[in-house]
């Protein structure tokens, strides 16, 4: 991660995406998908994100048993073809993009703000 200059995490049925976290907090903006909770931690700001069918709980719509499945992999190799030729074209996105990630590290991840939200519930529950 620490010699990359793009992260990937181009899945469809990860759950939380914790190598996405990682990456960005190495500098590193990150293609992703748009389920489950990646929303919540990439975006086109400081990433990239292919957007696939979901459902109402962020989930990709596919079934496994069906080409549904086939074509999702596909429509996602698609636009990392995509995304990997805006980024050849316009390699300063990375950079960009690079100290957006870490800022969002830094301001929504960090251990220091983590701290200090836990403390705030734990007060409110004392009252």
């Amino acid at each position: 991660m620490k010699s990359a200059h793009v992260g990937l995490l181009p899945t469809y049925t990860d759950t939380y995406g914790f190598s996405v976290l990682e990456f960005q907090a190495m500098g590193c903006p990150v293609i992703s998908t748009n389920v489950r909770a990646l929303p919540e931690i990439n975006n086109n700001e400081m990433g990239w994100v292919i957007e696939i069918p979901r459902n109402r709980f962020g989930e990709a719509i596919y079934n496994p048993d069906t080409e549904n499945k086939y074509k999702i992999g596909l429509a996602i190799k698609k636009e990392l073809v995509n995304v990997i030729s805006e980024i050849m074209e316009n390699r300063d996105l990375i950079s960009c993009k690079a100290d957006k990630a870490i800022k969002h590290i830094r301001e929504l991840n960090s251990p220091e703000e983590y701290s200090r939200k836990i403390g705030e519930i734990y007060s409110q529950a004392l009252g």
